[in-house]
């Protein structure tokens, strides 16, 4: 069953994807008529799920499921991701994409997860650039810890100052 994001409770598990790219506005429309269509006949074990989603950065696609942990499935949570391998195989829309999303200001850019090391050295990315971090799960970590500083991500490991 599809309910507003907003309508959501904060304990409602959320799952984070990106697109490879910036999505067009008759794009977002045409994914979300998809996704809402989707949503409202998504199931665990054979009762509903209770979903929703809702784009952010014209990139960014955050799904939530109302139900609690224990409630939503390894299944139902597989058939989540059909539904985004399904836009792939018919739009060419990759959902999947693995970079990672930091401020420049208020400007979003993306750079190569297995280049985050490189941009450091770089200086592009320091301890105090904003990042956000997609291993949250819940809305209100959404709400709390998306938007984080580097140093207080799960790159902080790149920012540990060895005393001696």
């Amino acid at each position: 069953m599809f309910l507003e994001f907003e309508q959501l409770h904060e304990t409602s598990r959320i799952w984070i994807y990106q697109a490879q790219r910036e999505l067009s506005e008759p794009e977002l429309e045409s994914l979300s008529v998809f996704l809402k269509n989707a949503v409202e006949s998504w199931e665990s074990h054979g009762k509903p799920v209770t979903g929703s989603f809702k784009f952010f950065h014209n990139r960014i696609l955050v799904i939530a499921a109302a139900n609690g942990f224990d409630e939503v499935s390894g299944c139902s949570i597989d058939t989540s991701t059909r539904w985004l391998k399904q836009i792939l195989s018919e739009t060419g829309i990759d959902f999947f994409d693995r970079s990672v999303p930091y401020f420049s200001g208020e400007e979003i850019n993306y750079l190569p997860v297995f280049q985050i090391k490189k941009f450091i050295d770089l200086k592009t990315i320091s301890a105090n650039t904003y990042v956000l971090n997609h291993q949250i799960d819940t809305i209100f970590r959404l709400k709390k810890d998306w938007k984080v500083k580097a140093s207080d991500s799960p790159f902080s490991r790149y920012f540990v100052s060895v005393s001696i």
